[in-house]
């Protein structure tokens, strides 16, 4: 008796979401270093992906009239992550060069399974673009909102307040990050990248949830509470969009004298004072 299971394919998931499998289908991958594109760099951010496929110097979505799309890159290796699927409404030709312009229409009806589905892509990753004949397993699918891996510990993480937002909006999908996170009180950085004024703000959390409950401020009110960025906003109201996050040090929640001296040493050792977001 043949007991080997049966392993779902990413056209079986797009076929039982409602996806015309007599159309003609291409699955694209985007992973391409040099502009970004890719999983590390995108993550959650549809639009640059959009934008960057709309344009191609090769007519490579003639023969398509929906294209799947997936995005890759070094931290997932052969595999790819699910992000959409787009019509092919039409296509303009630049008139000097040979770039083509594509417009592309999102279908709504299947981002339920975005940043959801990992998949299989294969070990011939040059090869961005294949048919839709060529079966993808499906290899991993993550719970509804969720896009990021397992937590990466408290020294690695790296947060922009886009990931931290939208961390936010699904904490049931991230259990395995809220609750290391809500365990522990410390010292935190907030690193504003914003060009016309950006610099560091140290700060300590130590009340009852914890690093978490002190950075769900942020995205509840841009600022958390601290005076300096509330001047930083005042200024430049979309700098919050340039905001990441990071962990200094981390302790117990009760010990709050150690957390707030500590603090007091990363400003100085920063120099967050004098040249930072910082003023006390």
């Amino acid at each position: 008796m043949n007991t080997k299971t049966q392993r779902i394919t990413i056209q079986d998931l797009l076929k039982i979401s409602g996806l015309d499998t007599s159309k003609r289908i291409k699955l694209v991958r985007h992973a391409h270093e040099e502009y970004d594109i890719t999983l590390d760099k995108v993550m959650g951010d549809v639009d640059k992906i959009s934008g960057y496929q709309e344009k191609q110097d090769k007519p490579v979505f003639h023969d398509a009239d929906f294209i799947v799309v997936f995005i890759g890159g070094e931290i997932i290796g052969t595999k790819a992550v699910f992000v959409g699927v787009y019509e092919v409404k039409g296509y303009q030709r630049v008139k000097e060069g040979d770039e083509f312009i594509y417009k592309l229409e999102e279908k709504p009806e299947f981002n339920h399974l975005r940043w959801r589905v990992v998949i299989e892509w294969g070990k011939a990753t040059q090869r961005w673009y294949q048919g839709f004949h060529i079966l993808k397993e499906v290899v991993e699918m993550k719970p509804e909102g969720r896009f990021h891996g397992p937590f990466p510990g408290y020294e690695d993480l790296i947060l922009s307040f886009k990931e931290l937002q939208h961390i936010c909006n699904y904490e049931a999908a991230y259990q395995d990050w809220i609750a290391p996170l809500s365990a522990v009180g410390g010292v935190y950085a907030v690193y504003c990248k914003n060009e016309e004024r950006g610099g560091l703000y140290v700060g300590s959390a130590y009340g009852e949830q914890g690093i978490w409950g002190r950075w769900k401020e942020y995205v509840k009110t841009k600022h958390g509470g601290n005076k300096e960025l509330k001047e930083l906003l005042r200024e430049y109201p979309e700098a919050y969009k340039d905001f990441q996050f990071s962990i200094l040090k981390i302790f117990s929640k009760k010990d709050k004298e150690e957390i707030k001296r500590l603090e007091g040493l990363y400003k100085d050792k920063l120099g967050t004072r004098r040249h930072g977001l910082n003023k006390n």
